[in-house]
Formats: structure tokens, sequence, C-alpha cells
């Protein structure tokens, strides 16, 4: 019995930790990073690494684990990866060569030399191997990687190697290219082992090698810059020689849709059958390179770097975007490994813990999606793109969806530029366009009520409308010179505040009382700009400046505080939940919670995802509460933050440590709340989805007989914070 108990325990924890504090990518998967490099030892496991990202799959790309990253390696770009079987690999970056021996489990690590940057590895075999790089370095092992041997460094030779293949352990080539403008395309020999090497000529018209294959002492492969082979068509080039580089043979590949690389990286696996990867192409030939077929890819943001093939039929390419995909049929038909949409997000709205959505802009023009699970998927919505007499300026397809908000439960609106705006009336299945017919840029909706909707935007403009969206009012601030980098917020149909800064680049806020015919400037303390703004009512508001602090208000703006709060950057995002209760972030990086309406904030997360901001724009951000929040940016990237405590007692741990909130646990009907005021009750599923949610009652019962059987977080917002307890059923 007590085995069984404890067994169920950990299945308790386990569940709970799914949504516990924290962000967690939702899409796309399994990652929304840049991927720079792949390494596939065997077909079934494989790793790729990129800007935060070092991942492994065993199951050959359906499922991707992240790997604990080095100390030295968190917060960095990885740009190579190599390993010569499933368990032993190298990364190199900066001056240091990472090493695993237990697949990517633990790391440990060497230096290499005392400056340069290391462009990756090579292994002829178990033992022999080389590192290349910057200002000429060039290191040898010969034992597999526990020593290494400075073969070639000079600080001031701006030479960066960055291929090197051997035929056999004596006869090996490098490639790169030397000088800075312009520079020149390097081809180096070596007969002894990598420690001495002459000059190989390349042919005249290669301006930079891209890519290299040794297939023997003698014959060698080289890709280069695309050949321009009229106005708006290129050709990818690639150049064979059986004579160890004194004589070329030029190939062309195909065409090519970069007008700088014509090829990648190329991979031979006999003199018959090769691969060669451009950003957006794949060649193959089985003849030797007297014929190719051209593969193109259907992309969108993607740009392809790098490849790996264990065996001639299986290749996983990648490159940014984030682009990953895969062939078992040598080359004839990708899969892509990337799961869910990687548009970019420019404006992220939740209507509660289920339901949300994104929009911006894709390959076609805009878009929104929306979900009806909290993030877990996503589906694209109807959205009419159909030019009509709405004015629809030439560039039409460079618009974006840029900041989406609800009326009501089946009414939204979500804002175009110029003067067009959609609207939907079934909850966000099918959005139509309408117009303003006010030509002015805005970006900002605010909707304070079921009939009052106001747009903001830049160079101070404001337009309303009293009767849901039928008729439209020009009620900007009659003043020239202002712009505008922060939303309005409207607490009701009539009073607002919208954020500007002045032609002398100083912060200034205008609020009106009578829904934008008049406006006043108001004095918030400072001359700061405002880049973040949230009032709960006509009275309660926060903002944050852009000297890295945060300012609020209880009577509506004419008196101003600053917050107790120390920040590490600007904050990006404040959502006052209540008249007491505030959130603080920096993108993925930082948050803070107040209870006592900004006087103070308390710091509930810190890390460090570096996520990709949209055009020096920040992240967009929406929180329901303080425990349920998500951003959105580009590469498709959604992101879900929960910040619950599970209530679990863990081992050494009192059962006296935690707070009892309600009683009986278990319960099948009614649990009777302990606590003698609360200003909000929320039931969180084991998915953090909220099941329940009611302001404090007198008799302090709560009926729970709608729920299922399972395992629940009882939430209580109180005066001094929030307070949880599990809860079984």
């Amino acid at each position: 019995m007590i085995r069984k108990l404890l067994t169920t325990t950990s299945l308790v924890v386990l569940m709970l930790n799914s949504f516990a504090q924290g962000w967690t990518l939702q899409n796309p998967l399994p990652t929304f990073q840049d991927i720079f490099d792949v390494s596939f030892p065997s077909v079934d496991t494989g790793y790729i690494v990129g800007d935060q990202t070092l991942m492994r799959t065993i199951d050959g790309g359906l499922t991707w684990k992240s790997l604990p990253m080095h100390a030295f390696l968190e917060g960095k770009q990885i740009s190579n990866v190599n390993f010569i079987n499933n368990n032993k690999g190298f990364i190199g970056n900066g001056k240091c060569l990472y090493t695993t021996v237990d697949a990517g489990h633990t790391w440990s690590y060497q230096v290499i030399q005392l400056w340069g940057d290391i462009k990756g590895s090579y292994f002829y075999n178990d033992t022999l191997g080389f590192v290349i790089g910057r200002y000429s370095l060039l290191s040898k092992t010969g034992d597999g990687g526990q020593s290494w041997q400075n073969i070639s460094f000079n600080a001031s030779e701006e030479i960066l190697y960055d291929v090197i293949k051997f035929a056999n352990p004596q006869t090996g080539y490098i490639s790169g290219y030397g000088g800075l403008n312009p520079e020149e395309p390097v081809l180096k020999r070596s007969d002894d082992g990598g420690l001495t090497w002459i000059n190989v000529n390349v042919p005249s018209e290669v301006e930079y090698i891209t890519s290299m294959e040794v297939l023997g002492p003698d014959d060698i492969w080289i890709g280069a810059g695309a050949f321009q082979a009229g106005p708006y068509s290129f050709y990818a080039p690639a150049f064979h020689s059986v004579d160890g580089g004194n004589s070329w043979t030029t190939h062309i590949l195909g065409q090519s849709c970069n007008t700088s690389f014509g090829t990648e990286s190329m991979k031979f696996f006999d003199s018959l059958t090769g691969y060669v990867l451009n950003s957006c192409q794949f060649y193959s030939t089985n003849d030797g390179g007297q014929t190719w077929n051209d593969k193109p890819f259907s992309i969108f943001n993607e740009s392809f770097e790098n490849f790996s093939c264990p065996n001639p039929d299986v290749c996983v390419v990648v490159g940014s975007g984030p682009a990953l995909r895969k062939t078992i049929d040598a080359g004839e038909n990708f899969e892509d490994l990337i799961t869910g949409n990687k548009y970019v997000n420019y404006s992220v709205y939740f209507k509660d813990s289920l339901n949300g959505f994104v929009g911006g802009v894709k390959s076609m023009g805009s878009f929104i999606n929306y979900t009806n699970d909290g993030g877990k998927t996503w589906q694209d919505s109807y959205l009419d793109l159909t030019l009509d007499s709405i004015s629809d300026p030439p560039w039409y397809h460079d618009y974006i969806i840029l900041d989406i908000a609800f009326m009501t439960e089946t009414t939204g609106w979500a804002v175009f530029r110029g003067n067009v705006i959609y609207k939907t009336t079934d909850g966000g299945l099918n959005w139509y366009k309408g117009t303003t017919g006010i030509e002015k840029y805005v970006k900002w909706l605010s909707i304070p009520d079921d009939h009052s909707i106001f747009i903001s935007g830049s160079s101070c403009s404001v337009i309303k409308s009293t009767d849901a969206g039928n008729t439209w009012e020009d009620v900007s601030p009659l003043v020239t010179g202002y712009t505008t980098y922060c939303r309005s917020v409207f607490t009701d149909s009539l009073t607002g505040y919208l954020p500007a800064i002045n032609s002398m680049g100083m912060g200034v806020m205008f609020k009106t009382e009578d829904g934008g015919l008049t406006w006043f400037e108001i004095d918030y303390g400072s001359s700061g700009t405002i880049i973040s703004i949230s009032f709960k009512d006509n009275l309660n508001g926060i903002i944050g400046l852009n000297n890295k602090s945060i300012r609020f208000t209880s009577d509506g703006g004419a008196t101003w505080n600053t917050s107790s709060v120390n920040l590490p950057q600007n904050v990006t995002y404040l959502k006052m939940v209540d008249s007491q209760t505030a959130i603080a972030t920096i993108d993925g990086d930082f948050m803070a919670i107040s209870h006592n309406g900004g006087e103070s904030f308390t710091v509930v997360y810190e890390g460090s995802l570096y996520w990709p901001l949209l055009y020096q724009r920040t992240t967009a951000t929406c929180f329901i509460d303080e425990t349920i929040g998500w951003s959105a940016s580009n590469s498709g990237m959604i992101m879900r933050f929960d910040l619950l405590t599970t209530g679990i007692v863990q081992p050494g741990n009192s059962v006296n440590s935690i707070e009892l909130l309600f009683y009986p646990n278990p319960a099948n009907e009614l649990i009777n709340i302990l606590a003698k005021s609360y200003t909000k009750l929320q039931i969180y599923d084991c998915h953090g989805r909220i099941v329940h949610s009611q302001p404090f009652i007198e008799n302090n019962q709560v009926n729970i007989s709608h729920l299922t059987s399972g395992i629940y977080i009882v939430s209580l917002v109180t005066k001094n914070g929030r307070k949880q307890q599990k809860l079984i059923k």
C-alpha cells in the first residue's frame, strides 16, 4: 500500500509539473530558433544546434529533446556540431572545444588556443581529427580528441578555414577564404597528415569557396557563389578536379534562388553519388556530376545552410527560419520536421485560459490563427484578403495584423494598417474586412465596453467608434511633431490615456475625459519615454519607462509614485489584473508581480531566453492574470507562461509547512474555504486551464460537482498575494 501511494504521488508531481512555473514553447516544435548545423551519426540518432539550441533525436527526427548545455555555452549561438558516433561528439565555440561521450548529457571542454573562433571539427576516423577556424586556426588530434596539437594559428592573418577533409590519413584539403575586401578563396593540400600545406589553384571565376568534398588524393569537388545567368536568374556552380587542382571542370547544378551563395554544403558517397545543398534547393547526382536533379524547397522565411546524411537515402537539412527537413528517398521528397506554422507573429490575444488568437503576416499576406485548448494546437481562421473598393494600396500584401481584441464573447476586431479593420462575429473563426474611412496609420486596439472601440497609432492618431464599428470618428489630439511608440488605453467610453514623445524627444502623456473630443497633458513625474502602459479602471494604472523604472497611480494620473522593483531592462509589457494586482515582464527574461497596486513588485521569474524581436519592436504579450500568459514573435514563436505551485509535499518537508486553504480534500460536491476574505478564487486542471472562477462569496462554500474526477489546483488571490493548494476530486 505504501509503495502504491508513493507511485501515485509521483504521478501527481509529474502531472502538475507539466504546467509549473516558467515558459513553455507551444509553436513551432521542436524549436523556433534558427538551426545552424546538424549531425546524424546514424539513421535514428541525430543532433541539431543553433541559437540557444542543442537538441537530440533518437527516432530519426520525429521527436527532439533539449540537451543540457555547458555553462559557457548558455546564451550563445552554437554554429557547429560533429558526432562521430551516437554518443561521442564535439562542439566548437570561441576558443573552446566541447566534448561529450554520453550522447550530450554531460560535456567537458578544452582550450584550443588563446584567440580566434572555432568554425568546426572533422574526424577522418575515431582517432584522427582536426579543428579549424578563424586566424588560420588548425589543430590536430591523433587520440580521438584527448589531446590536441596546434599546427597553425596567426592572430594577424585573417584567414578563415571552414572545411577540412582527408582522402586518407596523409592526404587532405582545407578550404576557406582570406582577406577582407575583397575576400579571396583559399584552398590548400597536405600530404603529411596536416602538418604542412601547399596552395592549390582554384578556377578564376570562383570568388569564394562555399563547400568542399574529397573523394581521393587528387579527386576533389568545391562549391562556389552563384553565377548570374541573366538580369534576375542565377546558377549554382560546382567544380571538379581529378588531378589535385591542376585543372577543373565546371558543373552547373541548376538555378539558384540565392544571389550570393550557389552552394552551402556538399556530400559525396562515392565517385557517382553526391548531394549539394543550396539555401533553398537540393541538388543530387548519380553519374558523377554529368547530370543533376534539382529539388527546390517551398519555403517561407527559411534559408538552408547544412545537411547530414547517414546513408545515401537519408538526409536531414537545416537552416534559419527555423528550417528542418528530411528525405528518406535520396532527395526526391522532403518531410518538414518542424510542426506548426513559422509565420511572423505581431499580435496575441486570449479571451480566457483556453481561447486565444495570434496574428501577423505570412507569405501570401496577413493571417489570424486561433486555439481553443490553451495554445496546444492552432488553426487558421478565415481572413478576407480579397482586393476590393476599400482602397487597398499596391503594397497590400506587406500589411500585417497588428492587434486583436474582443468586445464580447463572439465579436472581435483586428487592426490592419491605414483604414482597414477586420471584424468577427462568430468568436474568431471568420474575419471580414471593413473600413474606418479615415486615412491614418493605426496599430493598437482599446475596447473598454461592448460598443466603444478606440484605435491608436503613430503621430498621436486616435480613431473611435461608439456604435460597435458602424461609424468612425477621428479624435486625435490637435498636436504636431509628436510620435507614439506605445498603445493608448481607454478605461471607459470617455476616459483614455495616450503616451507620446514630443519634438524634443521627451516623453509626455495626454488624457481625455470626454472620449477624445479634448485632450490635456498630465504630469507623470518624469520626462522618460513611456514604453508600456496598463490601466484597470479610471483610477488605477501603471506605466513602464525607458529608464528601467515603473510608476503607478491610484487617482487617475493626478499623482504618480515610483514602484519598488529592481529591473534589469526596460519593461516590455504591463498588465493591471485588478486594482491591486499588476504584472511586469521583460519578454522571456523577467517577470514580477505586485499585490499592492504597483507600489512594490516581487520577482517570480528570471531567465535568459533571447526571443526574436519583431523588427525593433518588443515581443507581443498577453496575460489573462498573474498565473497564465502568452508571448508571440518571429518564426511562429508562441510561448506560454505558467506560474502555479503544486501544493505537493516533497520528501523531507512537513505537512504543516503547507497552508490549508480548504476542506475536505479529497472532495466530491463542495469545498469549504478557510480564508476569511479573498478577491478571487480560481481552479486549474492538470493542464493549467482555468475550469472554475468566482469572486469572494460570504458562505465560503464552492460547488465542484461539475468537475470531473482528477487533480486540480485551487488558487486564492488575496491582498497578500496568491495562495494555492492541490485538490483531489
